[in-house]
């Protein structure tokens, strides 16, 4: 990454710099498997006392570098990258875990498409050092999101990812794992 971690940015932290977005804290020397390495900080927590829910998770969002025509050539692949906790209790984790969004404003005739990787028993993550590998398939349960809060997700097709693959507006990695 680059001094200034390489385009990468922050959203959905409350303690953002008012326009939704706020710069990654990034460090220029190496931790494990991590070298010049991003991370952020949950600085204000929005949480939601009846259910203990966070209400305003946070995500790194991909520098604009990544929102090629080029990621097309993605599909079957993998997305790959090493993510390590510098805090948080585990055991007390969000949910939805939606762990990596991949999203597309100009798909389906400019209405979008978003399709997210989930948290499940199969892809998992207990905050130590680990390196993530996800295919760019149908076969690996991304989902489909409606973009309408009264439907439910639904499986995600080969077209789907290839689609929001060809054109990406948004690749958001979430941060926000715990409730504390």
């Amino acid at each position: 990454l680059a001094r200034d971690g390489g385009g990468w940015s922050i959203s959905g932290n409350i303690a953002d710099d008012g326009v939704g977005f706020a710069a990654p804290h990034h460090q220029a020397f190496v931790w494990g498997a991590l070298s010049h390495y991003v991370y952020g900080v949950d600085e204000v927590q929005y949480m939601d006392f009846a259910t203990g829910v966070d209400q305003a998770k946070w995500f790194f969002e991909a520098s604009p570098s990544f929102h090629r025509a080029e990621l097309a050539t993605a599909y079957g692949g993998q997305l790959r990258f090493t993510v390590r906790a510098l805090y948080g209790n585990f055991s007390e984790l969000n949910s939805p875990l939606d762990w990596i969004t991949i999203e597309c404003q100009s798909c389906n005739s400019g209405r979008g498409l978003r399709v997210v990787r989930f948290v499940d028993e199969f892809f998992s993550w207990d905050g130590q050092e680990t390196t993530v590998q996800v295919a760019m398939n149908a076969t690996e349960l991304w989902m489909k999101d409606p973009l309408n809060s009264a439907l439910g997700f639904t499986h995600a097709t080969e077209c789907d990812l290839a689609s929001v693959l060809s054109n990406v507006s948004r690749l958001a990695i979430l941060g926000d794992f715990t409730r504390s």
